[in-house]
């Protein structure tokens, strides 16, 4: 089991001071968002050059520019951006990728669009055949435990796993323990943070307990927990606070 920092924790922050955060404090296991590239035309290859110098590990990249609910048509035009996505990946020295599935509202969810789900879908498994790629919960449709189970179950891809996020279950009304244990053979990556009962908040004050997650998720060989820090508080003390909590309950919850 290894646990990373989600760097996409510097939303708003230049990404090179929140990576001299890490450094400085020697968090170097990273599921590396790719937005600095992807929205703010942050060099690629001046990336990789400060990774390396300073000894980081990218054991994810975290993308998500992607719409696997259009049409054919579109999703076919729009494809360059999940192929320079998968790029970046490599680039970076990781065959993980987290997407989304896209957005839609159940209300407009019927079996036509699953099937054009799924369609796009197949079209990364025979243009990629060496990457491994993380569907996450993220919200609207893709809180559905039903669709999640249908899509993973159709797809029958040991490639396509979920992004399981607790959080992002208990957001929108639905019991993240009751997802875990359907979707449990389906999970490849995690994503921790906090929970107040109505908003994301910091870890160390969620009231959300993930300990069952851990120990169950021990169970599996190469899986990565994530610290996803989005709370509204100050992110450079909180984030490194949440952190060691979350190794620690990992820990504790594991022996």
């Amino acid at each position: 089991m290894n646990t990373l920092v989600n760097t996409g924790s510097f939303r708003g922050i230049n990404i090179y001071d929140g990576l001299d955060i890490l450094n400085k404090y020697n968090l170097k296991t990273l599921e590396f968002n790719l937005r600095p590239i992807m929205d703010e035309n942050v060099n690629q290859f001046d990336l990789k050059d400060y990774f390396q110098t300073n000894d980081f590990s990218i054991c994810v990249a975290a993308g998500g520019w992607c719409d696997f609910f259009a049409n054919e048509k579109y999703f076919r035009s729009r494809f360059y951006l999940i192929e320079k996505q998968i790029e970046l990946a490599e680039l970076f020295g990781t065959k993980k990728i987290r997407l989304f599935f896209g957005q839609i509202h159940p209300k407009y969810y019927d079996e036509r669009v699953f099937e054009r789900l799924i369609k796009n879908v197949g079209y990364l498994i025979t243009k990629y055949s060496n990457t491994i790629f993380l569907f996450e919960n993220h919200d609207d449709l893709s809180t559905n435990i039903e669709f999640l189970e249908s899509f993973f179950a159709t797809i029958n891809n040991s490639r396509f796993m979920l992004n399981f996020d607790p959080v992002n279950f208990e957001r929108f009304g639905v019991d993240s323990k009751k997802a875990f244990l359907r979707l449990y053979s389906y999970i490849g990556h995690m994503h921790v943070k906090g929970f107040d009962g109505k908003d994301i908040s910091a870890y160390t004050d969620s009231i959300l307990n993930f300990d069952e997650f851990y120990k169950k998720l021990e169970e599996k060989n190469d899986i990565n927990i994530s610290l996803e820090y989005e709370s509204s508080k100050d992110i450079i003390t909180n984030l490194i606070k949440d952190y060691y909590k979350m190794v620690n309950d990992i820990k504790r919850s594991c022996k």
